[in-house]
């Protein structure tokens, strides 16, 4: 039954006049219309409805899938480049990005937890390395230094005593 004999059926039953139910029978024709609709197309792919049939996939990667992988690759880096004193700023910026990708209510994905994990692991590991290198480097650099002085005016005497300043 399509619309156009839901009218004529109407119309036979109202006695043929378009008096008062005109606004009636339009809601009720539409109302016979959409279910006409949802029943003709239930299989048809909407790709924005969350109640379609088929798979249900998502169209976009969720919001902070490219944060909490930044902060993975951070906590990584924090802990491989602390040999070259540079897990403390790499691993901060892992803590940072974790600050980004968090959303109130939601809990955090395991790429961000283990990202944090790493991080804050790193971060420490850079505090270490930096007070081991300020506490061990200036008993190191005097002495060192002082060898290499000594090594110096060594050569140099040698080289004033033979006057020519050539090596023998």
């Amino acid at each position: 039954m399509d619309l156009n004999e839901n009218n004529r059926e109407n119309q036979q039953q109202s006695g043929g006049s378009d008096s008062g139910n005109g606004w009636e029978n339009a809601r009720e024709n539409w109302a016979q219309w959409e279910e006409q609709q949802e029943k003709k197309n239930w299989d048809h792919w909407d790709s924005n409805a969350s109640h379609s049939s088929y798979y249900n996939q998502p169209t976009h990667p969720p919001f902070d899938q490219g944060f909490s992988l930044a902060a993975l690759i951070c906590g990584l880096l924090s802990i491989t480049l602390g040999c070259c004193y540079l897990s403390l700023p790499v691993g901060a910026m892992g803590i940072l990005f974790v600050l980004l990708c968090h959303r109130h209510g939601k809990p955090l994905n395991s790429n961000c937890r283990t990202g944090l994990c790493l991080s804050v692991i790193g971060c420490i590991y850079g505090i270490f390395i930096l007070v081991y290198a300020f506490s061990h480097t200036p008993a190191q650099s005097t002495d060192s230094t002082y060898l290499f002085q000594q090594q110096m005016n060594q050569m140099y005497e040698r080289l004033l005593q033979d006057g020519t300043g050539t090596a023998n």
